[in-house]
């Protein structure tokens, strides 16, 4: 049985069963601020998803968490495959966007409130292809550094390791980094794939942007904004990991507000 019909078969079971609790909210590779019992009480669960080579313990969950908490916001991180407590999974994007779908139905299936999406970097490019042409309705979508890296632009890059990445898709040889093997497979649909051309969107999307980011295209994220007039928002000398105590304090801020 592939690993998406196991999730499958763990969503079925946790909708007809709530005794036991045993969900895939409950797996090891999934944390949330909140429990079962508060749900009821939150203005919106957000679902986070993270970047290449993070985890479910990424920036938004280990230093935005506890303010969406005070705030009654739940949040929920989990682990993209091939990442985390899953890295021994095969990573592509149709794994990355089944596992979205899954969180996001089991959450439906308890909670009746409005679920909001943020997703950073590689998690953002996730999520503009989890919203195209879905029909769902949600609270509010903030994306933070989404990596729009076309092919063109990231093989001549030398400030991070995308030209690296382009090589191996070049070649036809799988990208190793960290332990984490990358297929060529997965870097020809991230890198290839025209993500203007593919914006059928009708969420109000908030984008953030970091003034110093150098692991992303600020350049694509202003286009982006442009294209569909979405609103823009500046982390001013931040770079892409937002190290600094008035980054962390600027993009809690900007969620709080955001998500009011």
């Amino acid at each position: 049985m592939n690993e998406h019909k196991t999730i499958g078969k763990i969503i079925k079971q946790c909708k007809n069963d709530t005794k036991e609790n045993k969900c895939l909210l409950d797996s090891s590779w999934v944390v949330k601020n909140f429990s079962k019992d508060e749900a009821s009480k939150l203005k919106t669960i957000m679902v986070a998803v993270h970047g290449f080579s993070s985890s479910r313990n990424s920036f938004v969950f280990a230093k935005i968490s506890p303010a969406l908490k005070e705030n009654n916001i739940g949040l929920v991180c989990f682990d993209l495959p091939g990442h985390g407590l899953r890295k021994n999974e095969k990573l592509n994007v149709k794994a990355c966007l089944d596992t979205i779908k899954d969180i996001e139905d089991e959450i439906r299936a308890f909670y009746s409130g409005p679920i909001s999406l943020t997703g950073a970097s590689f998690g953002g490019f996730l999520l503009l292809r989890y919203l195209e042409n879905n029909k769902r309705t949600y609270g509010k979508v903030v994306l933070r550094a989404p990596a729009l890296e076309e092919y063109d632009v990231c093989k001549y890059d030398t400030l991070e390791n995308w030209s690296e990445m382009i090589k191996c898709l070049d070649s036809g040889k799988n990208y190793i980094r960290e332990n984490m093997e990358v297929e060529t497979s997965m870097l020809e649909d991230y890198f290839k794939f025209d993500i203007f051309n593919h914006l059928n969107i009708k969420e109000d999307v908030k984008l953030i942007y970091c003034s110093e980011d150098i692991s992303v295209n600020n350049n694509n994220i202003f286009k982006l904004a442009k294209l569909k007039n979405w609103q823009l928002f500046k982390v001013k000398g931040a770079d892409h990991f937002c190290r600094r105590e008035q980054d962390i304090g600027r993009i809690t801020k900007l969620f709080l507000d955001i998500l009011k």
